[in-house]
């Protein structure tokens, strides 16, 4: 639930459901990005939230990284897309039982953003991509309306072990083809 750009006055956001662009938390991303600049965001889980939020209100767009982006949970008032025309991309875990891998679905069919997925990654241990995101599975544009179509979501708490089954089997096909 935070943000990183290697800055240690990086903001560090609460876990309160419904913020909206005056809430604490938004106001004080907002004042990060225009301040200090920075050259890429890495927004992890509610952090997806937050950045969608704080970048339609800032000017300086900053190359994004989505990871397990929990932009739809709820945190967001309007769960807000990120601004048209934004850099970056997005990486989930099969394995993720915190934010269904059809969220990130949404995101990249919504955005454009290119979408990869690592297999057998959970929503901590997907951290590791990071830094490389481009070493997990590229998701096929015709493949991110399929999986529009097929994967699971769930609305709050955790995917049973059956959801997550099914969003992990989807890509396991897609790698075997």
């Amino acid at each position: 639930n935070q943000w990183e750009t290697g800055d240690p006055g990086c903001p560090k956001f609460t876990d309160d459901g419904g913020i909206d662009s005056g809430h604490e938390d938004a106001l004080e991303a907002v004042e990060f990005i225009e301040n200090v600049k920075p050259q890429k965001l890495i927004a992890y889980s509610r952090g997806g939230a937050m950045a969608s939020l704080a970048l339609n209100q800032a000017n300086h767009k900053p190359e994004v990284l989505f990871v397990a982006p929990a932009w739809k949970r709820g945190w967001v008032s309007g769960n807000p897309l990120p601004p048209g025309g934004l850099n970056g991309s997005i990486v989930h875990g099969t394995r993720d039982n915190a934010v269904p891998l059809r969220q990130s679905f949404e995101l990249a069919d919504a955005t454009g953003l290119p979408l990869y997925v690592a297999p057998g990654k959970n929503h901590v241990n997907i951290l590791k991509y990071k830094e490389n995101p481009e070493s997990a599975v590229l998701v096929p544009s015709a493949v991110i309306r399929k999986g529009l179509e097929e994967l699971p979501e769930w609305e709050s708490g955790l995917g049973s072990d059956e959801q997550v089954e099914a969003q992990h089997q989807f890509i396991e096909k897609l790698k075997n083809k």
